[in-house]
């Protein structure tokens, strides 16, 4: 593994930040909130997450680095149970949304939660690496409510380029059963 640095620490951390709004760390049941970070990459964001209070690991298939609590594996093959999954563009790369959607939800404990940030179609993101296009906010809530999620936050997350437009957008997710 390199050290090459692979997440941009402004936008990283406004993610965790705004995660960390909606599901605080120290406000879940007296213990330590657990998550899983999907597609961590440098561990950058998995780093954050724990210095905020959280207890979680980043999982990559491709990691960047030796950080501790980054591993070398495939979403896929993840197995246990966590109080959150956490993906920074990472839900564009699966060629089924509904099937990521569905693995988040067999991993999430009961009353927990997926904090997702990701871009939208028609921001110009989608390429070779991305196989998924999400049109519209609207039409990735259609995703999450067959999945079971139920929506508490979604909205714009950052603005590009000399156009000012935004062009990625946050979901956050919690699953009853």
């Amino acid at each position: 593994m390199g050290n090459k640095k692979s997440s941009n620490p402004k936008w990283a951390t406004m993610a965790v930040n705004r995660c960390a709004k909606i599901f605080p760390p120290d406000e879940y049941m007296g213990q330590k909130f657990t998550f899983l970070d999907v597609g961590a990459r440098d561990g950058f964001c998995t780093k954050l997450l724990n210095e905020k209070g959280y207890d979680g690991i980043g999982v990559d298939v491709e990691p960047t680095t030796d950080y501790e609590f980054l591993f070398k594996q495939d979403f896929k093959d993840v197995t246990g149970y966590f109080d959150l999954v956490f993906a920074r563009h990472v839900i564009e790369h699966f060629d089924d949304i509904d099937w990521f959607l569905e693995k988040c939800k067999n991993i999430v404990l009961g009353g927990g939660g997926i904090f997702l940030v990701f871009p939208l179609q028609d921001k110009g993101h989608i390429g070779s690496k991305h196989q998924s296009a999400i049109p519209s906010i609207k039409e990735f809530r259609k995703h999450t409510e067959k999945a079971g999620f139920e929506e508490v936050a979604c909205g714009k997350m950052r603005k590009k380029g000399r156009t000012g437009k935004y062009d990625e957008v946050y979901y956050a997710g919690i699953i009853d059963s």
